[in-house]
């Protein structure tokens, strides 16, 4: 029995466990802006994503579309330096 379910992400997973697409824990989702979201990591530095690394919000989990190791090569450590690293790029 399904208690909860969010698609697409949105502000009521906020508070959610966030797993990786191995259902590994990697942490809870504590923000969302825009097309990010953060998480509170278990284990080191919290990070941002993009919400397309969102793949399914179930119940009171979020489930990415990557693997723990590959989360260094798409998590953003500083979402307003990284915006304005794009707002640069852009002009």
């Amino acid at each position: 029995m399904r208690l909860f379910e969010v698609s697409p992400l949105n502000e009521q997973a906020i508070g959610f466990s966030v797993f990786d697409q191995d259902d590994v824990q990697v942490g809870i989702l504590a923000e969302i802006r825009s097309f990010y979201f953060r998480v509170a990591a278990l284990a080191d530095a919290d990070f941002w994503l993009a919400k397309d690394y969102a793949g399914a919000v179930t119940g009171r989990r979020v489930r990415l579309s990557l693997t723990v190791k590959e989360l260094p090569d798409y998590a953003i450590p500083d979402l307003k330096e990284f915006e304005a690293e794009l707002t640069v790029l852009a002009a």
